[in-house]
């Protein structure tokens, strides 16, 4: 019966061949489109929250080394003499690290009249020789911005000596 109906009518195999080639091509081409949009929006999320994150891993680092560097503004204008600020400088820095994140920021200075003074953790030998007591207004390299800084008042973030 079946054989007689393909003889009689060949073009119905033809048809339903065609048709199931139409709907697979269609299906194919609708799963295809749906992962492209898929996988795009994937890749934008990725994109996107990858650059949020960093984003905002750096304006939590900048706010915990600002901070940081108040809390050691804060010392120093309350240690009114230099004898009274070395007594109180190691206590002072360790009281500090305990209060940031040490991963953030590793080292503390400060400059007394623009001399290196103070440095917590401690430098090595090799390199303390060197900068203690360099005087960053007579350094040719260090002068622009040590001025810019004083007359701006302006909070300095940099380092650390390695």
């Amino acid at each position: 019966a079946v054989y007689a109906m393909l003889v009689t009518s060949p073009s119905i195999p033809l048809v339903s061949l065609f048709v199931f080639c139409a709907l697979l091509a269609a299906g194919l081409a609708s799963v295809l489109t749906a992962s492209a949009v898929a996988v795009q929006r994937a890749q934008n999320f990725a994109y996107n929250g990858v650059g949020n994150g960093a984003a905002l891993a750096i304006k939590e680092a900048l706010v915990v080394s600002a901070f940081g560097s108040e809390l050691l503004g804060a010392f120093a204008t309350q240690s009114p003499t230099c004898k009274e600020f070395d007594a109180k400088w190691n206590a002072a820095a360790k009281d500090i690290f305990k209060r940031i994140n040490s991963d953030v920021v590793v080292q503390l200075e400060i400059n007394i009249a623009a001399v290196i003074t103070h440095v917590s953790p401690p430098l090595p030998p090799s390199l303390a020789e060197v900068l203690m007591g360099k005087d960053l207004l007579r350094s040719e390299a260090d002068r622009p911005g040590v001025i810019e800084r004083l007359e701006g008042k302006d909070l300095a973030i940099m380092g650390p000596y390695k």
